[in-house]
């Protein structure tokens, strides 16, 4: 009687172990979830192996089941390492070789034995002796045994130490299925622990009582915590590894969660999660401080940009708990985009720079001076303009060659920058000729700083390969005055007519043509 309770209560464990399976099937996952489906089918076909073993009356019978009872102990090991590797935080399942060995090593031991009458690899000397109310198979085991028990260990140790990793750092209902699975994987093996070690009172397979525990923390996670599911393992990976910093600040401003990438922007270690929560947002990242607001979580920041640490963030967020009123906690995310501003400025420079000497390009100072004008007339102000170019250039290129021209261009640029005021724009309108834009500037003042040029460009030396070169301008300007309506193509014809009356008249002079009278 006793033997037959303990049959049909295996056969009850192998049910239980199928309604694991027939809930993962009937939320769509069968196949999509096989380590777990795979764990819940070996789970069964082992209890109903061992409950024809118990029920069997010779060695034969016995020996006939192992087939059916290795079919899932086998592949149980390799399917919890499988299922594990979805919580593995710091990729020791990543590789290739576990793979193979966890095929490999349950196809070799299913081999072994199920072709056990031909060889004593597995079990040796296989009897039933009566050991109490039971009838209980005894027998040696062999060096296909232990090797399959040491590789069931090892990787029953690998998956345990990575669900108690993802346990101890995750949250949410991943930290649910991890702990879940790592209950369900421990009892069976500290079942079959037992077993081996024949510490249990009971002389049968311990690992088999243990069987129904792990059936109902399993069909637990399936229900309640949606184990089958991808979503909770995916969406957690997700945030953890996202490339950008992803925070979760309460009403207080302080820390309840950052992912790997925040805990790098904060200082603060990946692996030590609990070092940054609870700190105080402003005062661990200050420029972000503008951005912590929960009442205002719905609401536009003033500025979506901010600079930590010499780098660029585009910061978004989002109501966390309720509407942006209601709100108990605000979502950050920080998106790196130095290397688009570094990119958009170098754009802007290469639009609106002169690429050899670094001062504005022509349509760059067009469109500045063009603002100058609109400025002088709206305000009614003086606005003067000076345009010059290089006396005997072309001498320069065909004596000492087009780099020595290069470096006098670029010398004269840096001079005639260095010569104006700060609020003076200077470019380069093409070939030798440069123009100034001098805002609020006079006749006189155009004149002044028309005079200065000429003479700071008539004492510089640029020194070009065994030479040293020495250059004279011819300058030309002319002034807005207050009432005058005047445009900009206006001003630079009057100023460009003046250089070329300085260079007819011999070059290294300065001609101003004064505003006509208004009236």
């Amino acid at each position: 009687m006793a033997q037959l309770a303990l049959a049909v209560s295996l056969i009850a464990v192998g049910v239980g172990a199928l309604l694991v399976l027939a809930q993962v099937w009937h939320r769509g996952l069968l196949w999509r979830r096989p380590a777990l489906s795979g764990m819940a089918a070996a789970a069964a076909v082992y209890a109903f192996g061992h409950a024809l073993e118990i029920a069997g009356r010779d060695a034969e019978w016995v020996v006939g089941t192992y087939a059916i009872q290795y079919a899932g102990i086998a592949a149980a090991p390799s399917l919890l390492l499988w299922l594990a590797s979805r919580y593995d935080r710091r990729r020791w399942l990543a590789g290739r070789v576990w793979r193979v060995v966890a095929v490999a090593v349950p196809l070799a031991t299913w081999l072994v034995v199920a072709t056990e009458p031909w060889h004593d690899w597995f079990h040796v000397d296989v009897a039933l002796v009566a050991r109490g109310p039971f009838t209980v198979v005894s027998f040696e085991r062999g060096p296909a045994y232990w090797g399959f028990q040491a590789y069931a260990a090892a990787a029953v140790l690998l998956a345990n130490v990575v669900l108690l990793d993802a346990w101890r750092a995750g949250r949410g209902v991943a930290r649910a299925q991890a702990r879940l699975l790592f209950l369900a994987s421990v009892v069976p093996w500290l079942g079959n622990l037992v077993h081996l070690l024949e510490l249990s009172p009971v002389p049968v397979d311990t690992m088999a009582l243990a069987l129904p525990v792990t059936s109902f923390l399993l069909y637990r996670g399936v229900v309640g915590h949606g184990l089958a599911e991808i979503g909770p393992i995916a969406r957690d990976q997700l945030v953890q590894h996202l490339g950008d910093a992803a925070l979760v600040v309460d009403r207080d401003g302080r820390i309840l969660d950052a992912n790997d990438a925040a805990h790098r922007l904060l200082g603060t270690r990946p692996d030590r999660r609990d070092d940054a929560l609870g700190l105080r947002l402003a005062e661990a990242l200050p420029e972000l401080a503008p951005f912590a607001s929960v009442q205002a979580a719905g609401e536009e920041p003033s500025s979506d940009q901010i600079e930590v640490a010499g780098r660029s963030y585009h910061v978004r967020r989002e109501p966390v708990g309720g509407e942006p009123g209601a709100a108990v906690a605000v979502a950050l995310l920080l998106r790196d985009v130095t290397r688009y501003v570094e990119l958009e400025t170098r754009l802007r420079a290469l639009a609106t720079t002169d690429e050899l000497t670094g001062i504005a390009n022509r349509r760059h100072f067009l469109d500045l001076a063009e603002r100058e004008v609109a400025r002088a007339r709206r305000h009614d102000r003086h606005l003067g303009l000076i345009v010059f170019d290089l006396d005997g250039f072309k001498g320069v290129n065909d004596t000492h060659g087009h780099l020595a021209g290069d470096a006098v261009l670029r010398a004269i640029a840096a001079l005639a920058a260095a010569e104006v005021r700060a609020t003076d724009v200077v470019g380069r309108l093409g070939g030798d000729e440069f123009a100034v834009c001098l805002p609020e500037a006079d006749g006189g003042e155009v004149a002044r700083v028309g005079e200065r040029l000429r003479a700071a460009i008539a004492a510089h030396e640029v020194g070009v390969v065994r030479a040293v070169v020495r250059v004279r301008a011819s300058v030309g300007g002319c002034t807005r005055a207050p009432g005058e309506s005047v445009s900009l193509v206006d001003m630079l014809a009057r100023a460009d007519a003046a250089a070329y009356r300085a260079k007819a008249g011999g070059g290294d002079t300065v001609v101003i043509e004064t505003a006509p009278d208004p009236t």
